[in-house]
């Protein structure tokens, strides 16, 4: 029942947003020069509360129903053309970046070296 009532506030107050945002009664004010005319001048204070009325509307619209009014923020990821990632390209990058790192420490200090594979690796970069 709380979610159903917090589904009908968000559209309740949906409406109230653009009622406030279309509403600009307030938005200047009538001054009087020294000389008797009659000037508008805009009416900042209102503006910006206003804009802090629908403000917090839609942050409590996003929290209390994220599903409509919530930010849809993704990530995704693709392969050349668009296409899928692969798992193969996927493992040459991380093997292509752990070589580096083992170059690197290889270059930087003594390493102890657990199987062969490892001793060709360093003993290819370090010729270079």
């Amino acid at each position: 029942m709380l979610e159903r009532a917090r589904i009908a506030a968000t559209e309740r107050m949906a409406d109230e947003v653009l009622t406030i945002a279309d509403d600009a009664s307030n938005d200047f004010v009538k001054y009087q020069t020294r000389d008797g005319n009659v000037r508008l001048l805009p009416n900042h204070a209102a503006v910006h509360r206003d804009r802090l009325r629908c403000e917090s509307r839609r942050w409590l619209m996003q929290k209390w129903n994220p599903a409509k009014y919530g930010d849809r923020n993704r990530l995704e990821l693709t392969g050349a053309g668009g296409g899928p990632i692969l798992l193969e390209q996927l493992t040459l990058v991380a093997m292509e970046r752990l070589d580096a790192e083992r170059a690197a420490a290889a270059i930087n200090g003594p390493k102890i070296i657990e199987d062969a594979e490892d001793a060709a690796r360093l003993t290819h970069y370090k010729a270079k």
